[in-house]
């Protein structure tokens, strides 16, 4: 058979990153060892002991696969995969239940409950983890090719605001604050018009490629459409969100594209931003006074940042 934890390395070699596991198990001995035989095979590794805090683990880390246990406090296995089902995000994410019932009524209702494996206990090493990580491996490849753009690999469009959407629903429950940011390419038809539209691509994924190794970790970035982007700030306030944009612009700036051809292209961005709640309580309002706002920064001139109109905007 394939030595696996050979295998993961290979994987992480050519680019691949580790899995990652949310394991929803409320037996300690069971979840160390399960934990120890993932993390072996190269897997990032969430445990939760119950259902609500997987549904808030879900939500916060985006997991590649949910590995539970049927028999879990509060909110049942089950019950947990029919939750996860019905959040549009998580519709592909793979669930693989560990159960000690193997009638074929239980398997039925496991896969009514949306699950996609399950494990009868006591379970065998190399199966659990050679099933976890093709699983989860697939499910992210092809989540990929659902929520992500082809030539950028940030979040679609459709993605983003949907993103957005929960991102209103999350702050609104805990009380915290988040922005949004709505980034134009200045002078875009230019550069296609001038060095071609492959160059254009190869800038477009240059700027993508900046905002992720300038943003947080925690921020969702997205391609908005043509050369327009998204971005939500969680945690973020106005202050936090104009010390940012400065960031981007400052990143770009200093880092030009560098097309095929070997001509170093300039790159400079208008950025609109609005806040939540100051600015705005719904996804909607808020993607349209950051439009509003990106729009005023492009009327006003190139390279420029401007607040949704309930504040002053900031020229640069």
């Amino acid at each position: 058979s394939v030595d696996l934890p050979t295998y993961a390395k290979t994987l992480a070699r050519i680019g691949s990153p580790p899995p990652r596991v949310l394991l929803v198990e409320n037996d300690a001995a069971q979840a160390e060892m399960i934990t120890q035989w993932l993390e072996q095979a190269n897997a990032k590794v969430t445990h939760c002991v119950d259902g609500a805090s997987a549904r808030e683990a879900i939500t916060r880390d985006t997991p590649d696969l949910i590995l539970t246990d049927t028999r879990i406090p509060g909110i049942d296995g089950l019950s947990l995969a029919r939750l996860v089902r019905q959040d549009s995000r998580f519709s592909l994410t793979p669930i693989v239940f560990l159960t000690d019932r193997d009638a074929v009524a239980d398997q039925i209702a496991a896969l009514a409950a949306g699950a996609d494996h399950f494990l009868t206990e006591p379970v065998d090493r190399e199966l659990l983890t050679h099933l976890v990580i093709n699983r989860a491996e697939r499910g992210r490849r092809l989540r990929e090719m659902v929520h992500r753009d082809g030539l950028t690999g940030l979040l679609n469009h459709a993605t983003l605001m949907a993103e957005l959407e929960h991102a209103v629903e999350y702050a609104r429950r805990h009380g915290e604050t988040f922005a949004f940011l709505m980034i134009d390419v200045d002078h875009f038809k230019r550069v296609n018009d001038r060095y071609g539209h492959l160059a254009g691509d190869q800038v477009l994924l240059h700027v993508a490629r900046v905002f992720q190794t300038t943003a947080r970790a925690s921020d969702l970035i997205g391609r908005y459409g043509g050369e327009e982007f998204g971005m939500i700030l969680r945690r973020t306030d106005r202050a936090g969100a104009g010390i940012l944009a400065g960031k981007l612009r400052s990143a770009l700036a200093e880092q030009p594209a560098v097309v095929t051809a070997g001509e170093t292209i300039p790159v400079r961005v208008c950025i609109g931003i609005a806040a939540y709640p100051d600015d705005a309580s719904t996804a909607g309002e808020l993607a349209q006074l950051a439009d509003a706002a990106l729009y005023r920064a492009k009327a006003a001139g190139r390279d420029r940042v401007e607040f949704s109109p309930t504040v002053r905007g900031h020229g640069a």
